[in-house]
């Protein structure tokens, strides 16, 4: 049976977006995610009902794992709103880390703003999970590939680990995968490789589990907010630049989070 889906992106970040829930995605993913055998793209969105928010997201990276996901949340929220699923322009989506409430801002049929509450970062280790780091693996030294990273690593719904600095080529490439995959997290981590450029914004490149590389994470570029502000090298509102364009981040006194970026709608198709 065909499956119907919409190719979405949010900064770059590219997403195939589904109703319903019918499909073993954790097996699907792979195929489905493949950029020369199948649709291509950095995850899947699955849109399906709620028992406690008005729609539900799941989401699913291209090696079939379940995770959170911030781009894919903004993607997921102007889906529901364009295809009906929602009747308001505020509402409330039930996400694998809690529900969170979203706001969307008309920009036509194919694009749209969404700002999101992304809730609060969760510092202590266990949360990340983090291992050998402290009870807060905070601005902690990490032995990577022979090098020493000072890492910064917690949850912002999914484990992120920040390192300020952004690497050549040639080091992003070794030293990403041996990080995402270091025996400190059990459960790997994502990386923001990090640049500040003032006391509001900064530069990124991303490392995500479970895809590798790519042009936008919307939960990192909370980290980023997070991490810059806890070391003292930005204020609370911060513009996290990647390759695929601009997140705000606002971080709370209490470390709740507030994100504001771009989806739209690239094509229809079908699969299968």
């Amino acid at each position: 049976m065909a499956l119907p889906f919409s190719k979405m992106h949010g900064a770059g970040n590219d997403f195939v977006v589904v109703t319903g829930d019918s499909h073993d995605w954790t097996a699907l993913a792979p195929r489905l995610c493949d950029r020369h055998f199948g649709v291509g793209s950095d995850g899947i969105l699955v849109a399906m009902p709620s028992a406690v928010a008005d729609v539900r997201m799941r989401m699913f990276n291209p090696d079939g794992t379940e995770d959170e996901c911030g781009n894919g949340l903004r993607c997921l929220a102007l889906y529901a709103r364009r295809r009906g699923l929602v009747i308001s322009d505020t509402f409330a989506v039930e996400t694998i880390s809690g529900v969170k409430r979203v706001t969307v801002t008309d920009e036509g049929t194919l694009a749209g703003v969404v700002t999101a509450e992304m809730g609060r970062a969760r510092l202590d280790a266990e949360h990340v999970p983090a291992v050998g780091l402290g009870a807060q693996a905070l601005g902690v030294p990490l032995s990577v590939g022979g090098e020493e990273l000072v890492v910064w690593s917690f949850s912002t719904g999914t484990a992120h680990t920040v390192v300020f600095g952004i690497p050549n080529e040639e080091r992003f490439r070794r030293l990403s995968p041996l990080l995402e995959h270091h025996p400190a997290f059990p459960e790997r981590t994502s990386i923001m490789w990090t640049e500040v450029a003032s006391p509001s914004s900064a530069r990124v490149r991303i490392w995500e589990r479970g895809a590798g590389e790519t042009l936008a994470c919307g939960t990192g570029a909370c980290a980023v907010g997070v991490a810059s502000h806890l070391a003292g090298r930005t204020g609370s509102r911060i513009e996290v630049a990647s390759r695929g364009g601009t997140l705000t981040v606002e971080v709370s006194p209490q470390l709740d989070l507030q994100m504001t970026g771009p989806a739209a709608f690239v094509f229809e198709g079908s699969w299968g």
